[in-house]
């Protein structure tokens, strides 16, 4: 629904209303505009000073939630730059399309290389990384905010 506001540029704010949200829901909430997130048990006159607060233009963040969502963005960044110092760009392309599901030919079609190409990429990005496999490589696209 949020997407949806945003692609056609409502000139709304966004409170997020959620019994249980992880991280990464939080964090792409955040990232799409909300305004303000209120979490179910949180004590009703703070939704009162929540709504206030967004209707005048501010943000309200629940610091719980918000804190534990930041430390997992700024690990995931920090893991992303530790996969880039390991990696290859290409390299890094690569298992994120892996991460996408695409097979080698999708891969090679997509990059404009041979399929043999991506394989000895893949083989390096495997001994590098100690890694086997395609779901090996999707986790830890996954994991290390690649994909």
């Amino acid at each position: 629904m949020i997407r949806q506001i945003r692609k056609e540029k409502l000139p709304v704010r966004v409170v997020l209303l959620s019994a249980l949200l992880d991280d990464h829901e939080l964090i792409e909430a955040l990232t799409l505009g909300v305004s303000g997130n209120f979490f179910e048990g949180m004590a009703p006159q703070l939704l009162i000073q929540c709504i206030r607060t967004v209707h005048s233009g501010g943000r309200w963040l629940e610091r719980v939630a918000t804190g534990r969502a930041l430390d997992s963005l700024v690990q995931r960044e920090a893991s992303r730059h530790e996969a880039a110092d390991v990696l290859t760009e290409r390299q890094v392309e690569i298992v994120r399309l892996i991460a996408q599901g695409l097979r080698n030919r999708e891969i090679a079609q997509k990059l404009f290389i041979d399929e043999g190409t991506v394989k000895v990429h893949l083989h390096k990005v495997s001994g590098k990384l100690n890694l086997r496999g395609r779901h090996a490589l999707a986790v830890y696209a996954r994991d290390k905010g690649l994909a």
